[in-house]
């Protein structure tokens, strides 16, 4: 299902047709498949979804930044004084 009109549909392809986009089009492809896990009434396959979803972006990431990421309690940066 798509929320967008024809002619939004066909500023997205001319935007993701220049190879300069190739990173929004990725960006724009997994902001789709979170946004289809959170419309899945199925939490189960939801819950699937939203993993597929996260091991994708993972890959690459070392994993001391995927601890530390998936910590209930990250750690935080000092607020800058002002």
């Amino acid at each position: 299902m798509s929320f967008l009109t024809e002619k939004q549909t066909a500023r997205l392809d001319a935007v993701f047709a220049v190879e300069e986009h190739v990173e929004v089009e990725a960006t724009w492809g997994i902001y789709q498949r979170i946004v289809a896990a959170y419309r899945e009434p199925d939490k189960k396959k939801a819950k699937e979804m939203m993993r597929s979803v996260i091991d994708s972006v993972s890959i690459g990431v070392p994993a001391s930044a995927r601890s530390s990421a998936a910590s209930p309690n990250p750690p935080t940066a000092p607020l800058p004084r002002r």
